[in-house]
């Protein structure tokens, strides 16, 4: 869309997320991947999958891992991880 053409590019997160939540997020986050791009699972060394995501929109990339809180932890980037701090810090003091 127009909208998208604007804003600046898109950001590439890697992801641990609880097994049985894998499926449930790659159909949430699907949409909000940049064209042709899908969740690729990465190897891990820990008991949690791994997911790599390229989306389109930081803030969406923020808006929808927020959404999975407790099942899932964002490992890069570091300033994606500063900016869902940020919003979770805020969502904590309008409702907490």
């Amino acid at each position: 869309s127009g909208l998208e053409r604007q804003v600046p590019v898109g950001v590439d997160v890697l992801v641990r997320v609880r097994r049985e939540k894998v499926e449930l997020i790659r159909r949430i986050a699907s949409p909000m991947l940049a064209k042709g791009e899908v969740a690729r699972d990465v190897p891990s060394d820990d008991e949690w999958p791994h997911l790599r995501l390229h989306f389109r929109v930081r803030e969406a990339a923020c808006g929808v891992l927020l959404g999975f809180a407790g099942d899932l932890e964002v490992l890069e980037p570091d300033d994606l991880r500063a900016r869902m701090l940020e919003l979770a810090q805020a969502a904590l003091a309008t409702y907490g």
